[in-house]
């Protein structure tokens, strides 16, 4: 029994420090342009990353074509995201970019279907996916004629989600195939989203005079969000498969609004908690863990 909880710690630090990245996002961007925390989100990510693969003697492969892969997935899981989510929370809250971002498992099985003609809908995931985003219209408030909530920040948080959903199957497609060591993988496409995202903070004029509490949350959001979190997730999935592991996502969105309401001080509305529930819904009726529809 002993023996077969030590999968528990790594579970509940993954589910807090992916969650609390959207408060070092935010705590970051008090000092750091939004360019200059994606890059530094990545580039102390990818250095994690490198430093795990060096201790665990990973056999790095050579360069081939698969690098090329690694370079979408820099794009579509890293560089891309990582700038769209820093430039939504300088008009949005991170409540309510964490609550949009628990959208992923939504888009992910609509780009699988839609975009990656991997599988054909069920009844029962075309409800989960409707229940989602009715959700998601509840988390925004979207029957007030005037809401709180910037659009052109929760647009950027939809792109940054929907760059998420697609790079599942693309990785299922793509990457899983060549039988790499889930780290490494995850360090290489660091690596090139760092290559990818770097040149605009280094050649962006804007002065840098970080405070403490913002160089301290930039480098915790690369090295535990982009890092470390990554290695404890797979060693859930080691312990206990991906089922278990997948669950993590659930929690993430308690962990920034617990964080985003005590430690930034944001406004919590009561319609955004309330939806967050009706997307948790949607997401466990599309993954069939919630049968509404037997077709």
């Amino acid at each position: 029994m002993k023996s077969d909880s030590k999968w528990v710690p790594a579970y509940v630090a993954t589910s807090l420090m992916w969650g609390l990245s959207f408060y070092f996002i935010m705590v970051g961007l008090q000092s750091f342009t939004p360019n200059q925390v994606a890059a530094g989100r990545v580039t102390i990510g990818a250095i994690t990353l490198w430093i795990l693969v060096i201790l665990l003697r990973l056999k790095i492969p050579k360069p081939t074509k698969l690098f090329w892969h690694f370079f979408v997935m820099g794009l579509l899981n890293n560089s891309l995201p990582g700038l769209f989510f820093a430039y939504a929370e300088t008009s949005v809250s991170s409540i309510v970019a964490s609550i949009i971002n628990a959208t992923v498992p939504l888009l992910g099985w609509l780009a699988t279907v839609a975009i990656f003609r991997e599988a054909k809908p069920k009844i029962n995931q075309q409800i989960g996916l409707v229940i989602g985003f009715i959700g998601v219209c509840v988390v925004l408030g979207a029957w007030q004629a005037s809401t709180a909530n910037n659009l052109t920040g929760v647009a950027y948080c939809f792109a940054a989600v929907l760059l998420y959903g697609i790079s599942f199957p693309y990785m299922r497609r793509f990457i899983l195939p060549q039988g790499l060591h889930p780290i490494l993988g995850a360090a290489l496409q660091l690596s090139f989203g760092t290559i990818q995202v770097l040149p605009f903070a280094l050649f962006e004029w804007a002065p840098i005079h970080p405070t403490s509490s913002s160089l301290v949350a930039v480098i915790a959001l690369g090295a535990f969000g982009s890092g470390l979190a990554f290695a404890s997730h797979f060693f859930v999935i080691e312990k206990k498969g991906p089922l278990i592991a997948s669950t993590v996502t659930y929690w993430m969105p308690l962990v920034a609004v617990l964080a985003g309401a005590f430690l930034l001080q944001e406004t919590l509305y009561w319609y955004e908690p309330v939806g967050a529930l009706i997307v948790l819904l949607g997401i466990l009726i599309i993954q069939d863990r919630i049968l509404v529809s037997k077709r």
